[in-house]
């Protein structure tokens, strides 16, 4: 086929119905040729590095093969000079910049690409080439320009390269700490890709969208977005001393955020909010920000409670009372964990036919539940330990509950008999020891195990002595 159109091209050099279309195609074939001779010396390139590396790597290595489109080249150059009026013509500009791209003339290749721009505003290339300028403008870290390329794309809005360039417009304001242009954009993709999401299967409207609510997030957690009316000085002169000790009211502001995004869309709510929030309080749990975290874990399950990852929510929530060491706060999330998420609750019968989304509520109560439990008896045993009674007893006290809860839920657990002996445990040193005596008895005589069946014998008699004395120091005072 090249020689085909080389011998036309011969014969007529200059024919402006004709040439014009055997250059074009005598362009690809060319390319097409080239890029097949690439890829095989690629492959002999591969194969003999395997070699040299395998002889112990002596000598020069085998030389990496360059892509280089010389002749394709210089026929869309020459198309472009001889032929300027081709209906074709922004196609061979488009395509003499991706082929100098493509041979390492970036710079050439950009060029090129602005000239189509300029000389054709309603090219069908018009969109992806910004995007591409853009693009390479933002590997470069030439940020103004990048967003100049990008801007250029976000009109466009029945383009394939819409929600790419917002997404990058997006992401470029974020880089350069434009924080409030960059959640705007986000926004706006997120916006586009809910509004075009699959009604039936659910599909995202864009692929972006899931990189989307997590630059928001991410954004609404940066200590770098300036909000001096939702900062707190904690210590120090002002807000904006920068070795002040302040704290940033991260949810409040997000929540505010989007009330104001909502009443400029004419009192829409936002179908995203909770999928931001859910990951604006997942990141604030990592950063140890656990009160802040809590906060947006909560409005993420109020604005969807029946969500499928609510249990992972919840879970993260109970954990960062945990880590806060507010223990009540964490028995109530625990509580709301346990119950919420059961199998006949109705975020239950929403998931009955989701076997894997069961399975983790259920696993997110149980391990919750146990860890809880041994988290609560080892503190209660340091604090013993360490002549701290009243700490001791309310550590106690905890763990007892959580034994308890745990062990009526799940009565066949393969740990059970040994559970059953910490909550005797537990329930002696936090003082209820009619329980105590009851649960002792209950392992004594368990026949699921013999390995606390003397202690609970014996703990069982101590706990009596404690009722006995407990009575008769109450028969004292009265």
């Amino acid at each position: 086929a090249i020689a085909a159109f080389e011998q036309f091209l011969d014969r007529h050099p200059n024919d402006a119905e004709f040439t014009p279309d055997a250059i074009f195609r005598l362009a690809e074939l060319y390319f097409e040729k080239y890029d097949d001779e690439y890829q095989l010396a690629t492959k002999e390139y591969k194969d003999q590095m395997k070699q040299w590396q395998d002889a112990g790597s002596k000598g020069e290595p085998p030389a990496e093969p360059q892509k280089k489109f010389d002749k394709t080249v210089a026929l869309y150059q020459r198309l472009i000079r001889d032929y300027p009026d081709y209906r074709l013509i922004d196609g061979a500009y488009y395509l003499l910049g991706y082929t100098l791209r493509a041979q390492g003339q970036t710079e050439e290749g950009l060029a090129t690409w602005m000239q189509l721009v300029q000389r054709f505003p309603k090219s069908r290339f018009y969109a992806e080439v910004w995007f591409r300028i853009g693009d390479q403008n933002f590997d470069d870290e030439k940020w103004s320009d990048s967003i100049a390329a990008f801007l250029h794309v976000v009109p466009l809005k029945d383009s394939d390269f819409y929600d790419k360039g917002l997404y990058k417009l997006a992401w470029t304001y974020y880089l350069v700490n434009r924080f409030d242009e960059g959640v705007q954009r986000f926004f706006e993709l997120l916006d586009y890709s809910y509004a075009h999401k699959d009604k039936e299967t659910g599909e995202h409207g864009s692929v972006l969208e899931e990189e989307s609510v997590q630059y928001v997030a991410i954004s609404f957690g940066d200590d770098g977005w300036k909000r001096p009316e939702w900062t707190k000085l904690l210590k120090g002169k002002s807000v904006d001393d920068p070795d002040a000790e302040v704290e940033v009211d991260y949810v409040g502001f997000a929540k505010d955020y989007f009330q104001k995004a909502s009443a400029r869309d004419g009192g829409k709510a936002k179908p995203y909010e909770r999928d931001v929030m859910a990951r604006l309080g997942q990141n604030l749990f990592k950063q140890s920000k656990h009160v802040q975290a809590v906060a947006a874990l909560e409005r993420a399950i109020e604005l969807d409670p029946l969500n499928r990852d609510a249990p992972k929510l919840q879970d993260m929530i109970v954990q960062s009372w945990v880590r806060e060491r507010q223990f009540d706060k964490a028995n109530a999330a625990r509580d709301i964990l346990v119950k919420t998420y059961a199998e006949n609750t109705p975020w239950g019968k929403k998931w009955a036919n989701d076997s894997d989304a069961r399975k983790a509520a259920e696993d997110f109560a149980r391990t919750n539940l146990y860890s809880a439990a041994l988290y609560y008896h080892q503190q209660a045993s340091q604090y013993y330990n360490d002549n701290k009674p009243e700490l001791a007893i309310n550590y106690f006290r905890a763990a007892s509950d959580a034994y308890k809860t745990y062990l009526d839920k799940y009565p066949h657990d393969k740990n059970a008999y040994e559970l059953g002996y910490y909550l005797a445990e537990t329930y002696y040193y936090s003082l209820r020891v009619d329980d105590a005596v009851a649960q002792y008895e209950k392992t004594r005589d368990s026949p699921a195990g013999t390995k606390y069946r003397a202690e609970s014998a014996l703990n069982a008699v101590y706990a009596y002595e404690k009722i006995i004395e407990n009575k008769v120091n109450n028969g004292k005072r009265e």
